[in-house]
């Protein structure tokens, strides 16, 4: 019983629903309705332009070339070869340079954010990650310490300038037996 009466409340509404569309669509196409868009009319001058023969393509026995994406971007290559502690000497004006063959140690008259920003790329260039970044200053004292490594050993830098508009003194000490896990860095903020 109830599903009888169910079903017919049901009709009845879809009844009155298709009643009421109809209607709607009945009335809707007689209405116009004009829009003022603005108050003001201004003309647009119409270009015409005199027709011109439309240009056919011409057939050619190019052979068609198509390029292929590789589904695994493929890795600049970066020299398994040791690195040198030459490689890391710092490209600005350097002066008191002291070099071994794992470490190097100079002065310079360049900021030391911008020698810091020039090991940071040195780094990348060379194929070894930045593990560690650390970036002091107090009393017009700069210290700043790099520390990354790769397969091909690992590298700490110490960039130092004691006080504003002083010489930033740079040591960098490479371990070519070191690899990507065995950096440790640690860190004196006794400035």
């Amino acid at each position: 019983m109830v599903n009888i009466v169910f079903t017919v409340v049901s009709l009845l509404v879809l009844v009155v629903a298709v009643v009421t569309k109809s209607q709607t669509s009945a009335v809707l196409p007689n209405q116009t309705e004009t829009e003022v868009l603005s108050a003001t009319s201004q003309e647009t001058p119409i270009e015409t332009a005199s027709p011109s023969p439309t240009p056919t393509p011409t057939p050619t026995n190019t052979p068609m070339v198509t390029a292929t994406a590789s589904a695994t971007p493929k890795p600049t290559v970066q020299s398994t070869a040791q690195t040198s502690i030459s490689e890391w000497v710092y490209t600005g004006q350097i002066s008191d340079k002291s070099q071994t063959e794992d470490a190097l140690s100079f002065t310079t008259t360049d900021d030391p954010k911008t020698v810091t920003a020039w090991y940071k790329q040195k780094m990348t260039t060379l194929g070894f990650s930045t593990k560690s970044v650390i970036q002091t200053q107090s009393n017009a004292k700069v210290l700043n310490k790099i520390a990354g490594s790769g397969e091909r050993g690992s590298v700490a830098i110490e960039i130092a300038e004691d006080s504003k508009n002083a010489p930033t003194h740079v040591t960098v000490t490479l371990d070519t037996r070191a690899r990507s896990s065995d950096v440790h860095v640690s860190v004196n903020n006794s400035i």
